[in-house]
């Protein structure tokens, strides 16, 4: 079969992304379309021609983007009309879109040379409330809102977000998680008088990373925080910087994707507050939490259902009993060091379990069953 991958990201830093070109890119001929390549050797071709309205685009297509979203014209937001003629040179079996924008172009290559062309849409997360700026919800919320129902199939990450998405539209995702490779890792030697933490993720001020600053003010001295964040806003950063105790929390470099497991391996816990303000984060399940595991880490969360669920399940670490810095800090700081060498143990144990391998497994036979 011949497929093509649509997302408007970076193709070589989306994890779910570079899952389905792992699942698919020995039987099948794959084509990605993104903002970027994915930096994969042996694929058809790639063409990073996607784009995001941003305040980096030229002036006049800022103004024609501004004007088309005050409209709610939101069909074509991150492609144009080369991107239709650039795409339509390939037949395509299968169009897996992993962004509602990129839906309208799916169904567009559907009335080229594509006609028989199956939709697969991977919904990575509760785009209906995606975060707290409502203008982005709508944007989402209308394209799916207007193109669910033109797939042909779906998937998700977690049970939480198929239900949701099978009572708002009937169609019910399969769920394919968050989980990626499994690595063959022990759990790193513990240092009673140094126990290390660790976060990495996106520079957002939605994600409010300063809870988890606040909460080292919180622990004794034993604790120490790193943070590895991606992104570019440098206010934001700054006012994290300012507010950290500098004794207790460094901010580090970002790491390449292929080496996020190998660095969190050197750590003892690894940390996500994230405020239950919107759904999305309501049922977060996100890729970090997979590589903590991976990293043999013990982790520290707050009570987001769907993070509770895995982490309880496995006694892999502790749960705040709310959102806030204080109720982390006094479960922390009971913590002994053979407490969280044992949780570090359970992620151990875990790791063969909650890895991609049934994710994968599950790729390939939705796109399978488009080929009977």
């Amino acid at each position: 079969m011949k497929i093509l991958i649509l997302s408007s990201s970076k193709l070589e830093k989306d994890p779910r992304i570079l899952r389905q070109i792992r699942a698919l890119k020995d039987d099948h001929d794959l084509i990605t379309c993104g903002l970027s390549n994915s930096g994969i050797h042996g694929l058809t071709a790639e063409y990073p021609i996607l784009f995001r309205p941003s305040k980096n685009q030229p002036f006049i297509k800022r103004v024609h983007n501004f004007l088309k979203m005050k409209a709610g014209m939101y069909e074509n937001l991150t492609w144009d009309s080369e991107v239709i003629r650039t795409l339509d040179t390939h037949l395509y079996d299968c169009i897996i879109v992993n962004d509602p924008r990129e839906m309208p172009l799916a169904v567009e290559l559907q009335k080229g040379l594509s006609k028989q062309a199956k939709i697969y849409f991977d919904l990575h997360e509760w785009f209906i409330e995606l975060d707290n700026h409502e203008y982005i919800n709508k944007i989402f919320r209308t394209l799916i809102d207007k193109y669910y129902t033109k797939a042909d199939e779906w998937s998700t990450v977690n049970i939480e977000l198929a239900e949701l998405y099978a009572e708002r539209y009937s169609n019910k995702p399969k769920v394919v998680t968050n989980a990626g490779a499994f690595w063959d890792l022990q759990p790193s030697l513990i240092d009673t008088n140094q126990i290390k933490i660790v976060h990495h993720g996106i520079l957002n001020p939605t994600r409010k990373l300063e809870e988890m600053i606040r909460l080292m003010d919180l622990l004794d001295d034993r604790f120490s925080l790193d943070l590895y964040l991606v992104g570019t806003d440098d206010s934001y950063l700054k006012e994290l910087v300012t507010m950290a105790n500098k004794a207790k929390v460094r901010f580090l470099p970002p790491v390449k994707y292929d080496d996020i497991v190998p660095t969190l391996n050197g750590y003892d816990i690894g940390l996500f507050i994230l405020q239950e303000d919107v759904v999305s984060y309501k049922y977060a399940l996100p890729n970090k939490l997979f590589e903590f595991i991976q990293g043999r880490l013990a982790v520290a969360i707050s009570p987001n259902i769907s993070m509770k669920k895995v982490v309880e399940k496995y006694k892999l670490g502790i749960v705040g009993d709310d959102f806030s810095a204080e109720s982390l800090a006094d479960k922390l700081n009971e913590l002994s060091a053979g407490d969280i060498n044992e949780m570090k143990n359970k992620s151990h144990s875990a790791a063969s379990k909650l890895n991609d391998e049934i994710g994968i497994k599950l790729i390939k036979q939705i796109v399978s069953s488009f080929d009977n």
